[in-house]
């Protein structure tokens, strides 16, 4: 009779059994997957490593990395406060610095993986060998892309920012497409931009991209040798449009405010802020206002 028993319990315990070991096996395979594939992240206190002469990094409007796994900052000394920035004297109204510290960094400013400071340059208090009228920096600095060649691309989203700027990776200046005027949006300008956001350099084709941006409402393309242009579109591929200006604009020369989100609009809202080329040869734009993305 025991004998009995022990088998009958066996047959029933096994068919339940079977199950939760597949159950469990199942869990552990997708604990597995999502261990692997979710990335953790963690913020890193100690990068970048403290900077040289007392510098100080401001706003940063476009970040980058190159080929080499270098990281390349834009950044605005501008939006540094006169108690950040107390080392500077406040000419006229102080003769004397307040404090130690600090100064403003230069607006470039590239790091190795490790955050060791390579080298910095440009900005409003140094241009280097950016010279008007052949090379004018912006007053608001926004993006940043270091193309193959190791060639430096910058834009501005301040007021009169409508330029495209090209430097080799010390700073060497090359070239500018546009320049810093007044005015309203442009989405039929071929020689300037509208307040760029966001850049990608297709080197094989010597095509960059712009994001274009606050001002105008288009995504616009040149010839990364001649700076000629080379076509513009808007949202679905359709001639550009601005959306309606805001009612009553504080500045009508300078309407950048975007309408209120609509996934189905017919135009991009502003701004538009980012463009990049995948490899298979599709452009994706993001279409920031009105929270989506268009390839």
């Amino acid at each position: 009779m025991g004998h009995t028993v022990r088998r009958t319990r066996s047959a029933i315990l096994l068919p339940m059994a079977i199950p939760l070991m597949i159950a469990a096996c199942f869990a552990i395979l997708v604990y597995a997957q999502r261990s692997t594939s979710v990335p953790r992240y963690e913020v890193d206190a100690s990068w970048p490593k403290p900077l040289p002469n007392n510098w100080l990094i401001g706003q940063i409007g476009g970040l980058a990395v190159d080929k080499h796994d270098h990281i390349w900052i834009h950044q605005r000394p501008r939006s540094l406060t006169d108690d950040e920035k107390g080392a500077v004297p406040n000419l006229p109204i102080r003769t004397e610095p307040r404090s130690l510290c600090c100064k403003p960094a230069p607006s470039v400013m590239e790091f190795d993986s490790e955050g060791n400071l390579l080298q910095g340059w440009g900005g409003p208090e140094d241009p280097g060998k950016c010279k008007a009228p052949e090379c004018i920096w912006p007053a608001n600095e926004h993006a940043i892309f270091v193309d193959g060649d190791d060639n430096v691309w910058l834009s501005g989203n301040g007021p009169n920012d409508r330029m495209l700027l090209e430097f080799r990776r010390d700073g060497r200046f090359l070239k500018m497409i546009g320049g810093s005027f007044a005015g309203p949006p442009d989405n039929n300008a071929t020689s300037s931009v509208g307040r760029a956001a966001g850049i990608f350099v297709d080197v094989k084709n010597r095509q960059v991209y712009v994001a274009d941006g606050y001002l105008n409402s288009r995504v616009v393309k040149f010839d990364t040798q001649s700076g000629a242009f080379l076509k513009a579109w808007g949202a679905y591929g359709n001639p550009p449009v601005n959306p309606p200006a805001p009612p009553n604009p504080s500045n009508p020369s300078e309407v950048s405010a975007s309408q209120p989100p609509d996934a189905k609009s017919p135009v991009f809202n502003h701004p538009v802020h980012c463009v990049v080329l995948a490899k298979d040869a599709l452009v994706y734009v993001c279409d920031r206002a009105n929270n989506r993305i268009q390839v």
